[in-house]
């Protein structure tokens, strides 16, 4: 699990995980949206995982300005980053400004 968890945010080609959505995706067990480990594992991973929250976020932003079908304010990403992604507003906040909003 732990290695997964490091592939997963190491990998550029990745969404950009909040701590809480990678900790569900390991312990998903949906075919082709999660790894399926028990929340145990999930644990273990998580606890030893190195990975910056703030360039995940930028990550999501990223992903969302590239493939949404919209174009996106700072406070409606923000927004939606905390309130359905699970990142942190400081974390959802770096993540908007490294990608342009202001």
């Amino acid at each position: 699990a732990r290695l997964q968890a490091q592939f997963v945010v190491d990998n550029p080609d990745e969404l950009g995980y909040s701590e809480r959505g990678l900790s569900l995706y390991l312990r998903s067990k949906e075919q082709g949206s999660g790894c399926g480990f028990t929340a145990e594992e999930a644990e273990y991973a998580m606890q030893h995982v190195q990975v910056d929250w703030k360039e995940q976020a930028a990550r999501r932003v990223a992903i969302m300005l590239k493939y949404g079908e919209q174009s996106y304010s700072k406070n409606e990403v923000v927004y939606n980053l905390v309130n359905y992604e699970w990142f942190t507003e400081e974390d959802a906040i770096y993540g908007a400004e490294q990608n342009g909003l202001k």
